[in-house]
């Protein structure tokens, strides 16, 4: 039984006893799930949908996802890493292009091949060259004018110099290089508008019978490449611009004489399975009175955020505090507490111990911008990189000044 192998006094999980149990890495993996502070009954979660419910939606989902892991067919975004998906949304690019990118990566343009094999052509022969099978490879790096295209694009890019073997290795092989490099990133945009215009090219001349110029192809990725860019800058400015006219710089807001004020905040080191809370208390002067920051372990930021909540509840009911107002800057965990619909299954122990303290009264739970909560944030960044001083409570830093 699960309960065996949790102590019932410090409500956590049995280490050395899980330990002669499973295997360490399924130990690690057991340790990082919260555990409730209120006894309970066990349910059963569908850990597929955020709420834990099964449904056919969701079941149907996961069997299509696991369908083509094991088969690895083409067709499905589901084999490409949240990695490599994040990197792609990060590109400076408007959004059908990066949905583009995700197509070709795929292999799921509407090219002669694909469309053969799903019986909506009768040959698979390219309609350009009218020799050779219609691929992306074909499509991208095959025809003549396409390689000259790219040799007069200005990317510094030449097909006759690269193996470039199948589309989704040379793209995968691209993002594994470039990193967080400002110019490589560029690079790399350019290369998407050149391959976009060539994709254009290709249809104007199959659907319109417009021949393919090679200067106009070039001059037109140049030119729809800089119009973006220069669209972007234009609404950077007005963006700021109007941030700096109307929205002041966030000031502390008095408290009514007795209340106090409880921020907390987590961080996450997410690669070791591991993350700091952090509880600051104030009073209503904004006077820091006390703090905890302490180590966890957690497998997502929000059960992090959810971890240091009810530790400023814990706290709370430590200290006797009548009225206590809670802020972090988690919007939707806040949205949880002050809620009473079904919680988030990877957060539901402990919110539930979060709403049956709140059901007592006394507890106010505010969100706050991440700019109002800099100083929770800073101490738990601090703790994280380990350099958090050891009487930062009593000899608060600048940072946690008012």
């Amino acid at each position: 039984m699960v309960n065996e192998v949790i102590d019932p006094d410090r409500k956590t999980w049995d280490e050395a006893q899980l330990r002669t149990l499973v295997s360490n890495i399924d130990c690690d993996a057991i340790l990082s799930i919260p555990v409730a502070m209120k006894k309970g009954s066990d349910t059963l979660v569908w850990h597929y949908d955020s709420k834990g419910y099964y449904s056919v939606k969701s079941g149907y989902q996961e069997a299509v996802q696991q369908a083509h892991i094991r088969s690895n067919l083409p067709g499905s975004f589901t084999d490409w890493s949240a990695k490599e998906w994040k990197f792609v949304w990060s590109l400076n690019l408007p959004p059908k292009l990066k949905h583009f990118v995700g197509r070709m990566y795929h292999n799921v343009l509407a090219i002669k091949k694909n469309l053969w094999r799903r019986r909506c052509a009768h040959s698979v022969v390219c309609p350009i060259c009218l020799a050779e099978v219609e691929t992306v490879e074909h499509l991208l790096f095959g025809y003549e004018w396409a390689k000259m295209v790219w040799f007069g694009s200005g990317v510094g890019f030449r097909c006759a110099d690269h193996d470039l073997g199948s589309i989704r290795s040379c793209f995968g092989q691209l993002i594994a290089s470039i990193g967080s490099a400002c110019e490589d990133r560029k690079t790399l945009c350019s290369m998407v508008w050149v391959a976009w215009c060539i994709w254009k090219a290709r249809n104007a001349y199959i659907f319109n019978h417009i021949l393919v110029d090679l200067i106009m192809v070039i001059a037109t990725a140049k030119r729809e490449e800089a119009e973006f860019l220069v669209a972007c800058a234009e609404a950077s400015t007005s963006t700021e611009t109007l941030a700096e006219t109307q929205c002041p710089r966030p000031h502390r807001v008095p408290l009514p004489s007795g209340l106090w004020k409880l921020n907390c905040d987590s961080a996450t080191d997410l690669s070791r399975g591991r993350g700091v809370v952090v509880v600051l208390l104030r009073d209503d002067k904004g006077n820091l009175v006390d703090g905890i920051a302490a180590s966890i372990r957690m497998t997502t930021a929000l059960q992090g955020e959810a971890t240091a909540v009810r530790l400023v509840c814990f706290m709370a009911r430590a200290l006797h505090c009548a009225t206590v107002e809670v802020e972090s800057d988690c919007k939707t965990l806040i949205q949880q507490c002050v809620s009473e619909g079904v919680p988030l299954w990877e957060i539901c122990a402990v919110l539930n111990d979060i709403r049956f303290m709140a059901s007592s009264g006394g507890l106010v739970f505010k969100w706050s911008p991440r700019i109002q909560n800099r100083a929770a944030h800073w101490v738990a960044l601090a703790c994280l990189r380990e350099a958090l001083p050891v009487d930062w409570v009593s000899q608060p830093l600048v940072a946690l000044v008012g």
